[in-house]
Formats: C-alpha cells, sequence, structure tokens
C-alpha cells in the first residue's frame, strides 16, 4: 500500500544529500506511528515521498487521516493513497544500476510491458531497494444509462 506525501521535501533536501537523509530519517520515524514501513521513495518531481505499507488497506487509510493538512516545518503536508500503482520487483539488475544504457533499455522495454495494462503515465525507480513503480492512468467510466 502507497501513501504519497506532499510539501515534506524542499529544495535544500533535494541539493544535500544529508539534509535529504535527515528528512527521510524523520518521515520513516513519523510514518512508522502509523504502520510497519517497508520503503521511502523519493519523487523530485512532485517534491513528495511515496511510503510504502506493509500492511492492510486500513493502515494507509490512518496515516492519509493523520498526516493531510499536518504542519511540518511551516508547510502543510498533503497525504494521498496513491492508487494504480503496480510494484516490480527483482526486475533490475546489478548492469542496470551500473550503466545508464542499460536501466534506460530496461525501463523501456518495462512500459512496452505495462502499457498492456493500460496508458502509463510515470514510472520510478528505487535504486537502493532495486523497485518499480510504474503508474497507470486512471480509467474514466462512462456513466451508466438509468435502469428502467
Amino acid at each position: 500500500l502507497l501513501i504519497l506525501l506532499q510539501n515534506i521535501i524542499n529544495t535544500d533536501d533535494l541539493n544535500d544529500k544529508e539534509c535529504l537523509q535527515e528528512t527521510l530519517s524523520d518521515v520513516q520515524k513519523l510514518a512508522s506511528k502509523y504502520g510497519n514501513v517497508k520503503h521511502l521513495t523519493v519523487d523530485v518531481s512532485k517534491c513528495g515521498i511515496y511510503v510504502e505499507y506493509d500492511g492492510s488497506f486500513s493502515v494507509a487509510e490512518v496515516a492519509v487521516e493523520s498526516l493531510d493538512g499536518k504542519l511540518l516545518g511551516g508547510e502543510r503536508v498533503s497525504a494521498e493513497i496513491v492508487r494504480n500503482i503496480v510494484k516490480l520487483e527483482n526486475v533490475l539488475t546489478d548492469d542496470d544500476l551500473e550503466d545508464d544504457e542499460c536501466m534506460e533499455e530496461t525501463l523501456s522495454d518495462i512500459k512496452d510491458l505495462a502499457n498492456k495494462l493500460g496508458n502509463v503515465s510515470d514510472v520510478k525507480v528505487n535504486v537502493k531497494s532495486k523497485i518499480v513503480y510504474i503508474k497507470l492512468r486512471a480509467f474514466e467510466i462512462e456513466a451508466m444509462p438509468p435502469f428502467n
């Protein structure tokens, strides 16, 4: 189960590895209050952190209810449960991690396969844990006509 915390990292975190590690440590402690945290993944484009919980859906719900709108470091945190995410483990090799060209090719292959499930809107890699997250665009459901 994934939740996304936004407004929780800033440009200082992104420009300074020590600062980012301190923030990740703080988020780990904070998120652990609601359940067992499996992984944290930084999303630079959203200035956010994905928190992956090991547990039931209610764990993510309680975390989001508690963290959404909370004031941290002078910023109001936005928290939401992430849906339409496919998590792939054990698909990256050491070659992928060591060679940008190999990584690019592997991610391209993964996107091609994932597009069979639906339109891929984003792909994120947690290099440390060798996990690939694929976000699929939400499907729009046409309104059904009323039953007579």
